[in-house]
């Protein structure tokens, strides 16, 4: 069954700039506190894994409650370095990624090809 569940990731550029970590995906790494957020610009990939809160490239993530399905991160600096580095990502749109786990190394990987445009408006 683990291996059906594909991890998932939304970009969400409106006004809030956020990356937002569904809760499945947290899931399949181990609900974990802490997480990093690693960008391969030459693969064009997003790669979550563990964290740790000795690490200083670590993020905190805070409890995901039952009204909320995910983990947002906002920064309007990163939204910004994704576009220029993937010049595919519109002003504005909404993406989904759905990814691949490595359950060998506890990282979900997702390919930036493999967006799925919402192409709602502002």
């Amino acid at each position: 069954m683990k291996d059906k569940v594909k991890p998932v990731i939304s970009i969400v550029d409106r006004s809030r700039k956020r990356i937002r970590i569904h809760r499945i995906t947290l899931h399949l790494l181990g609900d974990p506190e802490y997480i990093q957020l690693l960008v391969n610009p030459a693969s064009k990939t997003i790669a979550i894994r563990k964290g740790s809160v000795n690490d200083p490239l670590s993020l905190r993530v805070y409890p995901v409650d039952s009204e909320k399905d995910s983990f947002e991160i906002r920064s309007s600096v990163l939204m910004k370095s994704l576009k220029m580095v993937f010049t595919d990502l519109k002003e504005g749109n909404s993406y989904r990624i759905s990814g691949q786990m490595d359950s060998n190394n506890e990282v979900a990987q997702f390919r930036l090809n493999d967006c799925i445009s919402s192409e709602e408006e502002l």
